[in-house]
């Protein structure tokens, strides 16, 4: 799974999980598959080996967004948040653009760059230090 409970922690408060899973952890892994085959169904396009096993703080990103709006639906449907919904949609964008090829999750960096590429937060935050 592209994030589990230990990473879903450092999101949200045990409240809020304990809320959204009804405090039942086979929900919880319910919807991280849930959002995890969503975005593999995106990364098909790109990558031919999934699911990932290195996996980019991106794409734990992504699943934990897509997977929180899936919690939400099954246990409070009428009252998702629309921020969390906001971030569903947009990395639901964000991988539309992978897929397409607009993003490179591994991009590939030549020892003489000395350049380390960071992604962040699955949209356009692209960071480098150079060595």
């Amino acid at each position: 799974m592209y994030s589990d409970k230990a990473f879903f922690l450092t999101k949200i408060d045990q409240a809020e999980l304990d809320t959204v899973t009804g405090q039942s952890d086979d929900n919880l892994i319910s919807a991280i598959e849930s959002a995890d085959d969503l975005i593999n169904g995106y990364l098909r396009a790109r990558i031919n080996t999934l699911p990932l096993t290195v996996v980019p703080d991106t794409i734990r990103v992504c699943s934990f967004d897509i997977a929180m709006v899936e919690l939400y639906g099954r246990t409070a449907p009428n009252k998702i948040p629309d921020f969390r919904i906001k971030k569903r949609d947009d990395q639901i964008d964000w991988l539309k653009d992978v897929s397409k090829g607009n993003v490179v999750l591994f991009p590939e960096v030549t020892e003489s760059s000395k350049e380390t590429f960071l992604f962040y937060g699955g949209f356009d935050t692209v960071m480098t230090r150079r060595g």
